[in-house]
């Protein structure tokens, strides 16, 4: 947890990072990156960080912009928030990252302390409107009402707790005999 210290500053402009792996076209459905395109034209004010190994094309919005690899520190450095939606996911390292550095991060994954959670990720194509305007409302309550740095402090707390070697060991010789 070292590696991710916590950042007291946020960029002068709101910015959403949200994680882009390689893959086919079944990896972007698994990560709804149509949806977020989507969510990024509906928001044009606020900036878009699409990071990792796959493609994205960023002509789509001129709030989009496209990183490809790079650090966690770098990313959560430049965003307020990181949006992680998938149609299945188990605890996804990435938001587990941003809360350590003290920033926000909203997921499809019921139950990661610290996170906003924004439902499942089973999205039918047909209720993408809705869906959208609900997901449109959520980041702007975010935006409206950040997190005290005291909260954001805690939070970054609970993570180092539940990550430090020591009490992972303890909790996984419970298991390991």
């Amino acid at each position: 947890t070292e590696q991710f210290p916590f950042i007291k500053s946020k960029p002068k402009q709101y910015t959403i990072a949200i994680y882009n792996p390689k893959g086919d076209i079944s990896t972007h459905q698994r990560y709804q990156l149509a949806f977020c395109i989507q969510l990024a034209k509906s928001l044009p004010d606020i900036k878009f960080i699409f990071y990792g190994g796959g493609d994205v094309d960023s002509t789509a919005t001129s709030n989009i912009e496209f990183r490809g690899w790079c650090t966690p520190q770098s990313i959560a450095e430049d965003s307020n928030v990181v949006l992680r939606i998938t149609l299945h996911d188990g605890l996804p390292m990435n938001v587990v990252e941003f809360l350590l550095q003290g920033r926000d991060a909203i997921t499809s994954v019921p139950g990661v302390e610290g996170a906003y959670f924004r439902g499942r990720g089973d999205f039918d194509s047909n209720l993408w409107e809705d869906q959208l305007k609900r997901q449109i409302a959520q980041i702007r309550y975010i935006q409206k009402h950040p997190r005290k740095l005291k909260d954001r402090k805690e939070v970054s707390e609970y993570w180092r707790k539940e990550l430090d070697p020591r009490r992972c060991k303890h909790k996984l010789s419970r298991w390991v005999r």
